[in-house]
């Protein structure tokens, strides 16, 4: 895996080689969206590329979790349980994340 962003329950072990497994969110490599380590269809799917830019906006009055490639919708997660934390992992040394509130 490249990387990925998402949220993950607040048990999430830093220390840990892997994505928790109750992983929520979006691998970079393969651009496969993931619920509660379940692969989920989404309604496009591809690896992010230099340039991309990828939103996740976690609504938790709705208990979504919507994910977004360059402004288009790929996936509108729903069932999202609380508490969570925002989780990434990132493999490039040129990548960067910003967190917006």
């Amino acid at each position: 895996m490249d990387g990925g962003v998402g949220v993950v329950p607040p048990c999430f072990e830093t220390d840990s080689s892997h994505i928790h497994p109750d992983f929520t969110g979006y691998y970079i490599s393969d651009g496969s969206v993931w619920q509660d380590g379940q692969r989920k269809s989404c309604e496009q799917s591809e690896h992010a590329k230099v340039g991309d830019t990828i939103e996740v906006v976690l609504d938790l009055s709705l208990m979504t979790l919507t994910i977004s490639k360059n402004g288009v919708r790929m996936a509108k997660l729903y069932s999202i349980r609380p508490p969570v934390s925002p989780a990434f992992s990132l493999y490039y040394p040129s990548t960067q994340l910003s967190l917006v509130k």
